[in-house]
């Protein structure tokens, strides 16, 4: 991740997708954006944190399609560009 500036929190260019916006998100105050927001502000203090399988750089794309394929990873992996 960039280096923080003060002020700033280092998940400022980090994207939060995968939210998936079916029928339950209507039934909760808040929505999914209370819970975009619980994450958010989660990993920005620190109290949750991703968990990274594996780190492939973007010239390796194809091993990081195979090593999902084998699903053997637990946690997310990374292609870095």
């Amino acid at each position: 991740m960039p280096a923080k500036a003060e002020g700033q929190h280092a998940l400022s260019e980090t994207a939060l997708a995968g939210c998936w916006r079916g029928p339950r998100h209507r039934q909760r105050p808040g929505g999914v954006g209370a819970g975009q927001a619980f994450i958010l502000e989660g990993l920005a203090s620190g109290a949750l944190s991703p968990v990274i399988a594996k780190t492939f750089a973007l010239d390796d794309v194809q091993d990081a399609h195979r090593f999902l394929e084998a699903n053997q990873q637990v946690g997310k992996v990374v292609v870095t560009v």
